[in-house]
């Protein structure tokens, strides 16, 4: 009710000051300046009339998403999502990172909210993870950073598609191949795959990037322990194994008790 006499009023207030009357570009210019000030009521006042004015403006979409999203509330984030997607619909060559990004990460329950109104145009599992992986890459490729990509592969992991995730952080790797941060996320995955000589060999670089990388030290002794559970042909070097971890363990690793036990680790 507040945010209805709220809005009541600046539609009066603006009337009088010939302020409805202005175009789109001024709508939408002054809704991001209330936008980035954390004025979201007036913010979503300019959108709405911007989208009154040009239902096909994708800007204002967008906007208006963003400023629910930004805004924090409960009750504003399904049309945030829904904001996004019509903005990508109606242009797909802008900068919309943040609206795919949106999208990508809760293509699952957004789905699965159509799926129950729309049974007969169901989207299977398959589809859901294609589109989801699709919109995530989308946002990383529009505005590439470190921060980004971690959070796109968190995903992709999430959802199951660790071989995209791979794809994605080797293409990285070649403008950046000692990136600590890439590379150790790249063996983690490869090992959540059982790619085992692959992980070691990013940790072994690891390693010899950080002679005092704690967490790689662990993560050779756990790939040599789960090597030879998986080949009953290979016997587990138990002085490299054990070196490996007090390593780990001398450098900050926390080591679980019944590793250290195994190796005579204090």
């Amino acid at each position: 009710m507040k945010v209805f006499f709220f809005n009541l009023f600046l539609s009066l207030t603006f009337s009088l000051t010939g302020l409805t009357q202005l175009d789109v570009e001024t709508f939408i210019s002054r809704g991001i300046e209330d936008m980035e000030l954390d004025y979201f009521f007036t913010a979503e006042y300019y959108f709405n009339k911007a989208i009154e004015l040009d239902s096909s403006c994708a800007d204002a979409f967008f906007y208006r998403g963003l400023t629910y999203a930004k805004g924090a509330r409960a009750d504003r984030w399904d049309p945030a999502i829904r904001d996004f997607s019509i903005c990508i619909e109606l242009d797909s060559t802008k900068n919309y990172s943040e609206a795919y990004y949106s999208v990508g990460t809760h293509m699952t329950y957004y789905v699965e909210r159509f799926n129950k109104r729309n049974p007969s145009d169901s989207l299977s599992e398959f589809e859901i993870k294609e589109k989801a992986s699709y919109f995530l890459k989308k946002s990383y490729y529009l505005k590439p950073s470190e921060t980004l990509l971690l959070n796109v592969l968190f995903w992709h992991t999430f959802y199951g598609y660790n071989f995209v995730a791979i794809d994605l952080l080797t293409e990285e790797l070649i403008k950046d191949e000692n990136n600590i941060k890439l590379l150790k996320r790249k063996g983690q995955i490869l090992l959540s795959l059982y790619k085992y000589d692959e992980a070691l060999n990013v940790f072994d670089k690891l390693i010899k990037l950080n002679r005092q990388d704690a967490e790689s030290y662990y993560y050779n002794a756990i790939i040599m322990q789960e090597k030879a559970n998986m080949d009953a042909n290979l016997t587990l070097d138990k002085k490299v194994y054990c070196k490996n971890l007090k390593k780990a363990k001398k450098f900050g690793f926390e080591i679980q008790e019944y590793l250290c036990k195994d190796c005579g680790i204090k």
